[in-house]
């Protein structure tokens, strides 16, 4: 028998289908509604087999363990017969099942929820995010995400370097018409701070990297996509804990120029909002933190059900 599903369920598909894997507390956040509510239209489109859902790690915390939730194949199948996603786009580029990272999955989907958040609560301030995973961007010719880029090496023989960031993003003040550029590099705590190996893949090379980028102009080509003139860019960086954000800062500040990198971390985050002077430009601690959306926008805004989960409900093995 077919499933009626009314406009928010058909929503909430769509939702899945960008963000690929959301927790219950995310989806109550990103719709506006209760986490009751949220877990009542989860299990119906649970029950219809248009999304599944699992408990990562052991769930030993205490009281309900948070679910994840992403589309099930039956659900990926009704996107792509009305048309809502390509018949070419394969599953694996919609389904969360072949994930490696998880949780830095969830952590940049918790940022993207505070901006959908801060564009309900700031007037005139207009938020697009552009994802490295999402299956409604056109990919290239070699199947890499829209976002992933390449800059030419020190080496004149050398490949070029090619990176792909967590996050593309603009902010644009709509009564103004100025738009501002940000790339979005979420922290889990992981990856080495600065190797002695040439090529390894660390924050400081990241860091290189972006310097270059911005060196060679190559973010212009968003000028294009979006219609707006940009004379630069912010590399934000969110750090999985204040610690680690200490550490990261205290290489940025040695890594200069990088008045361009700004950093902050999930807990600030969670308890301000993504809008709140709560970002370390340049790595300084120790100077006044600022807002993104700039000192006329900036304000205390976060998310009710945006507290971060307790790390024994939310570690998975993926």
């Amino acid at each position: 028998m077919p499933t009626k599903l009314n406009k928010n369920d058909r929503e909430l598909l769509v939702a899945l289908a960008e963000y690929r894997l959301l927790t219950v507390r995310q989806i109550a956040a990103l719709c506006g509604i209760g986490k009751a509510a949220a877990r009542n239209r989860v299990g119906k489109l649970t029950n219809a087999g248009l999304t599944t859902q699992r408990t990562p790690g052991m769930a030993q915390g205490r009281g309900r363990p948070e679910r994840w939730v992403s589309l099930a194949d039956r659900g990926i199948d009704l996107l792509r017969s009305d048309g809502t996603l390509g018949k070419n786009v394969p599953r694996d580029q919609v389904a969360a099942d072949g994930i490696r990272c998880a949780e830095h999955l969830l952590a940049i989907n918790w940022f993207r929820i505070h901006l959908v958040h801060v564009e309900r609560v700031v007037p005139g301030l207009k938020a697009t995010f552009l994802s490295s995973t999402s299956p409604f961007l056109e990919r290239g010719h070699d199947g890499r995400p829209l976002v992933s880029d390449t800059i030419p090496t020190n080496d004149a023989d050398g490949d070029p370097l090619r990176f792909t960031p967590d996050g593309v993003f603009s902010l644009g003040d709509q009564e103004t018409g100025k738009m501002l550029l940000f790339f979005l590099e979420v922290d889990q705590g992981t990856e080495t701070l600065a190797s002695g190996r040439r090529g390894a893949k660390d924050i400081r090379q990241k860091v290189i990297t972006y310097q270059r980028y911005f060196r060679h102009a190559s973010y212009k080509r968003y000028q294009d996509l979006w219609g707006s003139t940009l004379n630069g860019f912010r590399l934000l960086f969110l750090a999985h804990t204040p610690g680690r954000l200490t550490a990261i800062c205290r290489l940025i500040r040695e890594a200069s120029p990088s008045d361009f990198v700004w950093l902050t971390d999930q807990d600030r985050m969670s308890a301000q909002g993504v809008a709140a002077d709560i970002w370390a430009r340049g790595g300084k601690l120790d100077a006044p933190q600022e807002s993104i959306v700039g000192p006329t926008m900036s304000r205390v805004a976060p998310l009710s059900s945006s507290r971060r989960e307790d790390p024994s409900q939310s570690e998975a093995r993926s």
